[in-house]
């Protein structure tokens, strides 16, 4: 499917993107391949394929969850460069 620069330089505009004439003749070549290929894609026969939802195969049960006791706050704070009132005392943000 050809995409014109006019459409390529439309969508960078959407995009708030800035190219110039050379890199808009180059993307709409790339993106008319892209949309080639997804089309290739879309036109494969899937039906009977289950989906996948991990590209490796897990043989691992997840954990069991159990809830446990935290750290005590004396052993948090340790380790802390900073502490007030009990807390870890951060740069302001904002």
């Amino acid at each position: 499917m050809p995409v014109s620069v006019e459409d390529t330089a439309r969508i960078a505009g959407l995009a708030h993107l800035g190219f110039s004439d050379e890199e808009l003749t180059v993307l709409s070549g790339e993106l008319s391949r892209i949309l080639d290929w997804m089309s290739a894609i879309t036109a494969e026969d899937v039906a009977g394929v289950e989906p996948l939802t991990t590209l490796a195969p897990t043989n691992v049960p997840p954990r069991t969850d159990i809830p446990m006791p935290g750290l005590p706050q004396d052993e948090v704070l340790v380790n802390a460069p900073d502490t007030e009132a009990g807390f870890i005392r951060t740069p302001r943000v904002l």
